[in-house]
């Protein structure tokens, strides 16, 4: 009797331990293909139609695909009506232009390289790259001739700052701005004071 009991619990234990599996394989924020418009999926398919495990999310109007291509890990973004507005594709190191290689070396030779990703768009191509020193993490965005279109840095626990070409005059008149707004309020607490 007792043998009977613990192989019904042992298998009961191996259903509910399948069920789990089975139900935990869509990610949070996943979308089942049938919910990603057909317009998406047909321009997908016609793109990359030997892509593998993909899996769909849906935000703020557009699709971006998550999957394997020819052993790279790769994802594509699309809008709505499917059109294709980006791919990304996972890289080696060893894949970057020598102009990429040149600037990192000089400018960023301290820092380590994380992650490589070749990023192409309707209006060309791109490079995204990941580096890390100490508690700095940065990200930049250089075209093929090793030319910073973006920098993004961040410090564990600082806000992220954002610099390209336009961005930096913004960022500049932020500043000044937010400085003359702290000297107007430390000339308001000494006017108090009196």
């Amino acid at each position: 009797m007792k043998k009977h009991i613990f192989l019904l619990v042992v298998v009961l234990s191996a259903g509910l331990m399948f069920t789990s599996c089975k139900q935990g394989k869509k990610t949070e924020g996943s979308e089942e293909k049938s919910e990603v418009p057909e317009a998406v999926q047909k321009s997908f398919q016609e793109k990359f139609a030997q892509a593998s495990e993909v899996k769909w999310e849906e935000e703020e109007g557009t699709y971006e695909a998550e999957f394997q291509l020819n052993g790279k890990e790769m994802s594509a973004e699309f809008s709505g009506d499917g059109t294709w507005m980006e791919t990304e594709t996972e890289v080696d190191q060893a894949d970057l232009p020598a102009a990429i290689v040149d600037t990192l070396e000089s400018a960023y030779g301290d820092y380590t390289v994380e992650k490589v990703e070749s990023c192409e768009t309707p209006e060309g191509k791109n490079w995204e790259i990941e580096l890390k020193k100490d508690d700095t993490e940065m990200e930049l965005v250089m075209d093929e001739n090793g030319k910073i279109l973006k920098k993004e840095a961040e410090e564990e626990g600082e806000a992220e700052v954002a610099e390209s070409s336009e961005e930096s005059h913004e960022s500049g008149e932020v500043k000044e701005a937010g400085g003359e707004q702290e000297k107007g309020e430390k000339e308001e607490q000494e006017e108090e004071k009196e």
